[in-house]
């Protein structure tokens, strides 16, 4: 019957028209465009953007860079342990603010984003089936630098992410952030 083989045909389609788009939106958000096209302060400040858009938590940059000397994968890691820490903030914080402040010193480049939610104990964090906090802390390792975690019950959480950067000249990046 042509109308059922034509109708199948669209269905699979339609179906397959889908898996590409998600498949393109899970790319998208694993290493975005903005990310390559303009660097780390752009793509973040989109993250951030997007978290607020979608969740209505307030969320404020401060960029204190002016160029950055991260690689493409400590980039990529930065972005990434962003990512989590938001998700985790929409989880588990109740927060209603989130500050994200990016600062670059001439050997270390730093994140910080700051939550006023509920907190976090000190046993969640060190908690070995805290598969998020666990994954930041290794892309954190493999970027060469290292996660520092501190909350206060009923105050909110900070996460700081460090990173060791090149010690010669910033390298273009086209990552042009300053204070927003």
């Amino acid at each position: 019957d042509r109308a059922a083989l034509r109708n199948r045909i669209v269905r699979m389609a339609n179906s397959a028209e889908t898996s590409i788009r998600a498949v393109k939106r899970i790319s998208s958000e694993l290493r975005p465009p903005i990310l390559d096209d303009l660097g780390i302060c752009e793509a973040l400040e989109w993250q951030a953007h997007e978290f607020q858009a979608r969740t209505g938590i307030r969320t404020r940059c401060e960029f204190a860079v002016v160029s950055t000397r991260l690689s493409r994968d400590q980039m990529t890691a930065v972005f990434r342990i962003a990512q989590e820490a938001f998700t985790n903030i929409l989880r588990h914080a109740r927060a209603t603010h989130v500050d994200m402040v990016m600062r670059e010193s001439c050997a270390e480049f730093e994140l910080r984003i700051a939550d006023n939610g509920q907190g976090i104990t000190h046993a969640q964090v060190a908690n070995p089936s805290s598969l998020g906090i666990l994954g930041m802390r290794e892309r954190a390792h493999l970027a060469g630098g290292r996660i520092e975690i501190r909350s206060t019950a009923g105050e909110g959480t900070t996460l700081a992410v460090h990173i060791p950067v090149a010690q010669s000249e910033p390298e273009a990046q086209g990552d042009q952030g300053s204070a927003r």
